[in-house]
This record gives structure tokens, sequence and C-alpha cells, in this order.
């Protein structure tokens, strides 16, 4: 990233300000990307945005908010709880900048099916729309055979349906299983049940091999106060 501005660099510290005082009053050891985006839109009047963010490792933060200024940068204030897997601790992109491209916001949704045709699976996607919860007619998407590797085919051709993006092959495995489960009780699986089991699928990976992540802030009053009154999710 460019080299920033001294007004530049007053906004980023106006960001991390605000970041700072949201995350000690909510008591909380994560990162709080949407409570901390939505009081930048407030206070700043950058727009509150939110939807997926493509990390560097090819993983993906399923649930994530951020803001946009009106000349299109956008600032990631709660970057820092991605540690090495993104660009550092206040991201600021500006308009052309290619890394704006792992971020989509507003992701549309998506219902998920899973019928049966002479022992293969077909994989059946049905779009959201703003006027109602879904469109009338659905898109096959892919056929599989009803095997560990044809469930983690179908959960991979999902994912890359409802993202835009390939993913790593576990990702897909993950989904493929969400899917069968699905199917083993009659049911559709919406896409933003995908997304919340995705993210806690995520988060416990990362927890095993690096350990929890815990803000700085939630640190540092540790540190000061011994953790008084302070509660973890």
């Amino acid at each position: 990233m460019p080299h920033p501005t001294r007004g530049e660099t007053d906004k980023i510290e106006q960001a991390r300000a605000i970041r700072r005082r949201v995350r000690l009053a909510s008591g909380r050891p994560d990162g709080r990307c949407g409570k901390v985006s939505e009081a930048i839109a407030a206070e700043l009047g950058w727009a509150y945005r939110w939807g997926h963010l493509r990390l560097l490792d090819g993983g993906i933060c399923w649930i994530h908010c951020w803001n946009q200024r009106a000349d299109g940068t956008m600032v990631d204030a709660t970057a820092d709880q991605f540690e090495e897997r993104w660009l550092g601790d206040v991201v600021v992109l500006p308009p052309g900048d290619s890394r704006q491209a792992n971020y989509s916001p507003a992701p549309r949704g998506h219902l998920f099916r899973i019928p049966r045709n002479r022992g293969q699976l077909r994989l059946l996607a049905t779009p959201a729309r703003l006027d109602a919860p879904f469109e009338p007619e659905e898109e096959e998407l892919t056929t599989a055979a009803d095997t560990p590797d044809g469930w983690t085919e179908l959960g991979a051709r999902a994912i890359q349906h409802h993202s835009g993006w390939a993913l790593p092959d576990w990702i897909g495995r993950e989904a493929g299983e969400r899917l069968r489960e699905a199917e083993a009780a009659g049911q559709g699986l919406p896409s933003r049940e995908l997304e919340f089991d995705l993210d806690a699928a995520v988060q416990q990976r990362r927890r095993a091999s690096h350990g929890q992540w815990t803000s700085p802030e939630w640190q540092e009053t540790r540190a000061e106060g011994g953790g008084r009154g302070l509660a973890g999710h």
C-alpha cells in the first residue's frame, strides 16, 4: 500500500481509536467487527459493509464487517484479528487496488437442495431475491455419486457458486458434510446456515493450530485490571 498522507494517518488513527473504545466497552476478547464498523459509520460517515473476506491463505471469513468511504476506499478497522492471514492492523484499500476483490459485500443468499436420481446426487440451488425469500426456480449445478468424495464435490461446487471463489479442499469437505446432514433430514440448506457452520469450523481449526486470538485491548485490560468484570464468548 502507498505511504499514507498526514490526513490519511489522522483518519486511520480516528478509526483505531473508535475500535479501541468499542472493544473495551464490549468486555469481549474477539474482533467486534460489526460493532466497530457500525460505530465508524455513525461517527465518521463511512458506509457500513458486511460480507465475505477471502484471506491470504485461501480461506474465507464468512461473516465480516468493514467500512467504505464515499470515494470507494475500503477501511477494515478490525483486520488485526486475522493476523498473518491478511494485510495488517487497520487495512486501507483505495479504489483500483486489486485486493478490494477479496471483499465480497452483501453476498446473495442461496438455498441448496440434494435430491437423488438413480444413485446420483443432484445439487440444486435457488437464489434469494429482495422481495421474497427465494426465486421460484432451481438451477442444477452438478451431480455426483453418493460417496464421501461425491459429497465433497457437491460441497465444493456449492461454495464456489455461493462465493464465486474456488476454495481449499477441506472447506469443500465441511460443506459437503453439512449438505449430507441436511439431505438426511429431508431439508434444504440455506447458505446463511452454511456460512455460520463454515465460520465455526474455520475458527476451530485456527484455535487448534494457533490458539485463541484475543484483541490487544482485551489483553491490556486483563493485564491492568486482572480481568474483573470481563467475560469472553
